[in-house]
Order: C-alpha cells, then sequence, then structure tokens
C-alpha cells in the first residue's frame, strides 16, 4: 500500500498499529500523526482496544455449567 493516506482511515490506521504497512505508507501516516489531533485520538483509542483485548482471557465455567441446546 503505497496511496497516501486519508485522513480518518480506519483499515490503514489498523493496519499501522499492527505493523503490516509498507515503510513509505507507515513514514505517511507518521507525519500526518504529527499534525492531526483527530487520527492520533483514533491512533490511541485503537491501541487501548487492542492492548485490552490482547489481555482477556475467557471465562471458566463453573463446575455446575450445563449447556442447553434448544
Amino acid at each position: 500500500m503505497t496511496e497516501l493516506f486519508q485522513c480518518d482511515d480506519k483499515e490503514q490506521l489498523v493496519a499501522y498499529l499492527y505493523d503490516e504497512l509498507d515503510e513509505l505508507t507507515r513514514r505517511r501516516i507518521d507525519e500526518h500523526l504529527r499534525v492531526c489531533a483527530i487520527c492520533t485520538a483514533e491512533v490511541g483509542g485503537l491501541s487501548g482496544v487492542r492492548e485490552e483485548l490482547a489481555g482477556w482471557r475467557h471465562p471458566r465455567p463453573s463446575s455446575d455449567f450445563r449447556w442447553c441446546l434448544g
């Protein structure tokens, strides 16, 4: 992906967080984030969600849990 970054392009911002972009696109987003408070806040929010999801563990069922299949 080497096209110019469009402000508030959430798909590219997620790819940025997951380090899935080529170097040129990453640099363009870095430059954009230096001047755009809205996208900077979006990256911060997405990063927070990513961190929360990374720490999530599924709950263990209680010993008396029973499946109910219709």
